[in-house]
């Protein structure tokens, strides 16, 4: 379980860093995130883990996000908005396509991140670039679609050994009927909490469950269920992994 909460931290922080104005142009209108906190239940009681705080500008873009852990030490990751880019801490630059998507990101001048759209605007690919101990190596998620919604992902690493050495994983999910107001592409994936048009189309629909196979061969079964309000907005998440009795929460608080 702490895996997954690591995975869910790091996703909010990374991926989770413009927003879009509140008309959007999209009938399911964006609301701005204010505060996110992930709790993770351990015998019995409910013990916070991390809290995610939000600021924006006059636009409504995300200017600073400040994760407090639950020993109270915070860090803070600082955004700007050059012509045709997104640049957090001064250094990662993410640069936008003439659609507004995310096409690649880079740390300093060594690219580290590339995005690959098809004509109707889906993601299909994801590409990472780092080096394991000096070796270079690479990671692809790969994404195939169906009614709206991601159907699978397929996860290759390859370290450039020689011969190089490639490891995969696959993940494939399954929705309910609640529609997809998070204005993320899938709460099961890298991008809770993105405003639309970031990393191409959203799913229409919020996963329900999410079967993994594992880079070793294992299979993981996680379930994700939600608390809606009057609006249809999820305020609590619940993500449950097979072969854990622990359960962790996620609160969303929205701007007024």
């Amino acid at each position: 379980m702490k895996s997954i909460i690591k995975f869910f931290t790091i996703s909010f922080f990374l991926a989770m860093f413009v927003s879009c104005n509140k008309e959007d142009k999209d009938p399911r209108t964006i609301r701005l995130v204010r505060r996110i906190d992930i709790y993770q239940s351990s015998s019995g009681s409910i013990d916070s883990n991390r809290t995610l705080q939000f600021r924006y500008d006059e636009q409504n873009r995300i200017t600073e996000i400040i994760s407090v852990d639950e020993y109270g030490k915070s860090e803070s990751g600082f955004f700007s908005y050059p012509a045709e880019s997104i640049m957090l801490d001064g250094s990662n630059t993410y640069t936008l396509n003439s659609d507004g998507f995310v096409t690649s990101m880079t740390e300093g001048e060594q690219l580290k991140q590339i995005w690959t759209y098809d004509v109707n605007g889906y993601l299909q690919k994801t590409e990472y670039y780092s080096e394991l101990v000096s070796i270079p190596t690479t990671k692809s998620q790969i994404l195939t679609w169906e009614n709206g919604n991601i159907k699978t992902e397929l996860d290759e690493f390859t370290v450039f050994t020689d011969p190089p050495s490639v490891i995969s994983a696959r993940s494939a999910y399954e929705y309910g009927s609640l529609p997809n107001k998070l204005a993320s592409m899938d709460f099961g994936r890298h991008y809770v909490g993105v405003p639309r048009g970031l990393y191409g189309k959203s799913t229409l629909n919020l996963p329900a469950k999410t079967m993994l196979t594992r880079y070793d061969g294992l299979e993981d079964l996680v379930a994700i269920r939600y608390e809606i309000d009057r609006e249809g907005y999820p305020v609590r998440i619940f993500v449950k992994e097979s072969g854990y009795d622990e359960e962790l929460r996620v609160v969303i608080e929205y701007e007024d």
